[in-house]
């Protein structure tokens, strides 16, 4: 945006318009040559300048070079100018004009209005006050002195320039002096100048406009963020007030117990036998009733306890995510112990074998089952909702998104995208792999790293596009029947666990550079791999009978034993990775999954 004279920015309107007649709707910018729209409007065309926005600052600058008489003033008094003297360079009022007319020494002065004083650029260049000596007001300047590029009157020539060699006269020297003057020179320096602040301006103006769109944004994201945290606190509440209602009913039915055991007693010392008969069936009916209630009661308080506390509201992830820019992270390094075990009931299966799990968002869980082909859903409180027949054996799952899994069918050379929403499962494709497709993880929606043998029992990696097929594959020489596959959370590392050879190896995921290999005498069979929040790797052994926790560069940060179930098979964190679950192939703990916290 420029900013023009008024007046001049009519006058140029105007001619534009003479030019190419009333139709004309649009002008070109003269400083930038952009097309600028006529503001739509029925005023004459005379007016059309003024309906531009006025710049605060061309306005200020307007009020401020208002002419003032420059007699009343050197006198102390202000009075608004009305005249102009030529001559002397003089803004007069009125009095003074006329004063200046009258005397003898000024009569023949050159005296114009000040409305003919403004009304042209080139009357305010002729008659302007900018020309007169900077130290001495009252004189003009006379020279020029070129070792200092400075003008100055004949006074100051005397006292500051008397010394200096190159002091020029301006009325006999200065053909001479127009001839050195790079005019033009100065003028494209100032054109450039002008075009540099005008794109610094759009710039700022930019900026400032993604500045605002970025506080928008983020002010939606805390907003849409705070809801959900309500919304959860809400379900919590829901939840602790509902068992709470059910520990007051508990309450109740143990002082109706008392009561009735206090008075089946008194019977019983000193009622008549009938009374004692009847007494004791009503007391035995209610005992009945009484042992059915608490037995549920107690199953939904064990399940409540062991969901509620650090996964129903983690505020050790909510803490990082928000701060960890800021301030640093709050973790610490934590060793790992179990929390608790869960019995997976209603599956019909007497044996199960649990070969992969992810958590959904909302705290569901989904088991890839391979004695009947099926994946199993179960709700945040381990109660089995539905399952669905597969297309053939899963061997490891993962999340791709918050509502689509895929599952790997090693034997078919396959991977199957499943749908869970609503309790049920839906069909949502397939994808070929080059070999057996062990391990799985996801880089995003469309893209997943699957690992596993390669026909001549190297270990392979692939990056597979549901929509471009294979963007990358890698292998390494480890003589293998199986390998499962993991991703750090900047999805740039590829940690891979080989199972034969009983080691982790740690590779760039595209350029395959190694990181690091990890082999311990008391790993063995390394059947499942995971990654938690925080990059430290955690390989279950399904030999040795434990879970490694490594460092992101593959340090051995502890060996997980106390409750590691006896065959340990696969491991799986849940969304925000704070904790995980392991499923094994006990005998008698085959349908449980042990579930693990940082201490």
């Amino acid at each position: 945006m420029h900013s023009f004279c008024q007046k001049c920015l009519q006058d140029y309107i105007s001619k534009t318009v003479s030019v190419k007649g009333d139709a004309v709707k649009e002008f070109v910018c003269p400083v930038c040559r952009a097309i600028t729209n006529l503001p739509k409007t029925e005023t004459g065309v005379k007016d059309w300048a003024s309906l531009y926005p006025r710049s605060a600052i061309s306005v200020a600058a307007k009020v401020k070079v208002e002419r003032v008489c420059d007699g009343c003033q050197y006198a102390g008094e202000s009075k608004s100018a009305q005249g102009f003297c030529v001559t002397c360079e003089d803004s007069l009022c009125n009095d003074c004009l006329s004063v200046h007319k009258k005397n003898k020494a000024t009569r023949k002065h050159i005296m114009i209005s000040v409305e003919e004083l403004d009304s042209t650029p080139e009357n305010q260049v002729k008659f302007g006050k900018g020309f007169g000596c900077s130290d001495h007001q009252d004189k003009h300047v006379e020279y020029y002195c070129q070792s200092h590029e400075a003008v100055c009157c004949a006074d100051c020539c005397f006292t500051c320039h008397r010394t200096c060699a190159q002091v020029k006269n301006l009325s006999k020297d200065l053909p001479s002096l127009l001839s050195d003057l790079k005019t033009q020179e100065i003028n494209d320096q100032m054109n450039t100048i002008e075009k540099h602040l005008q794109t610094f301006t759009l710039t700022n103006e930019s900026n400032i406009n993604k500045l605002e769109a970025t506080f928008s944004n983020l002010t939606a994201e805390i907003q849409t963020f705070r809801r959900k945290i309500n919304d959860r606190l809400d379900e919590i509440e829901k939840t602790v007030t509902a068992e709470g209602n059910r520990t007051y009913k508990e309450e109740c039915l143990i002082n109706a117990v008392r009561n009735s055991q206090i008075f089946l007693e008194l019977v019983l010392k000193y009622g008549t036998d009938v009374q004692k008969f009847l007494v004791s069936k009503k007391s035995a009916a209610q005992l009945n009733l009484i042992k059915d209630i608490l037995s549920k009661d107690i199953k939904n308080i064990a399940k409540l306890q062991s969901k509620i506390d650090r996964k129903s509201f983690p505020c050790s992830i909510i803490t990082d995510s928000l701060f960890n820019s800021g301030v640093g992270k709050f973790s610490q390094e934590h060793q790992v112990k179990l929390d608790s075990v869960v019995d997976m009931h209603s599956t019909g299966q007497d044996r199960p074998s649990y070969t992969g799990g992810v958590h959904l968002p909302r705290g569901d869980i989904v088991l890839a089952n391979r004695t009947n082909n099926t994946c199993l859903l179960y709700d945040s409180f381990y109660n089995f909702i539905t399952s669905y027949t597969l297309q053939g054996i899963p061997m490891n799952m993962c999340l791709v998104d918050d509502h689509e899994i895929a599952v790997t069918l090693p034997y078919k050379r396959t991977v199957q995208f499943l749908s869970v929403e609503d309790n049920s499962f839906r069909d949502t494709g397939t994808m070929k792999t080059r070999y057996q497709c062990l391990g799985i993880t996801a880089i995003s929606r469309n893209e997943v790293v699957v690992s596993g043998p390669t026909n001549n029992k190297k270990c392979y990696w692939n990056v597979v596009s549901r929509t471009s097929g294979e963007l990358c594959h890698h292998e390494f020489d480890s003589n293998v029947n199986s390998a499962f596959v993991a991703l750090n959370n900047s999805k740039s590392r590829v940690y891979i666990s080989t199972s034969d050879s009983h080691e982790v190896y740690c590779f760039d995921l595209y350029n395959a550079r190694q990181h690091f290999v990890y082999t311990s005498r008391d790993l063995r069979n390394t059947l499942g791999i995971a990654v938690d929040r925080e990059d430290n790797v955690f390989v279950v052994g399904f030999a040795s009978h434990n879970i490694h926790k490594l460092s992101p560069e593959g340090t051995a940060l502890q060996v997980i034993t106390s409750g590691v179930p006896q065959y340990p098979i696969r491991i799986f964190f849940d969304k925000n990775r704070e904790y995980f679950m392991v499923t094994n192939m006990s005998d008698d703990q085959c349908n449980r999954l042990h579930l693990f916290f940082p201490q």
